[in-house]
């Protein structure tokens, strides 16, 4: 039997303008599945993250542990972000991370 992996990521609303901004130079729209055209120079490039969209990993790949279920991840993931103030962030930094 595979193991179930989850990872918890982050990633602007599909009508934020950052989103929109983002698959233009990735190549495809995450949400629509839609494909860009405007940077068929970089498309090389973007092929790998064009296939995941433009997010923020928060926890990467994890399996969990067999006491808990999938039910109680989400429950507990919406009850934490349920729990956290909103911020702003003033200035957004996009940027390599190792390789990716």
């Amino acid at each position: 039997m595979l193991a179930v992996r989850y990872a918890i990521y982050f990633s602007p609303a599909k009508d934020h303008p950052l989103t929109e901004t983002a698959s233009r130079w990735l190549g495809r729209n995450a949400f629509s599945g839609r494909l860009h055209d405007d940077h068929a120079d970089h498309a090389e490039m973007t092929e790998e993250p064009r296939r995941y969209g433009f997010h923020a990993t928060l926890k990467a790949p994890f399996e969990l542990s067999e006491k808990y279920s999938e039910a109680e991840l989400l429950a507990a993931v919406a009850d934490f972000a349920a729990s956290q103030p909103a911020f702003d962030i003033p200035r957004i930094v996009v940027g390599a991370l190792g390789p990716f």
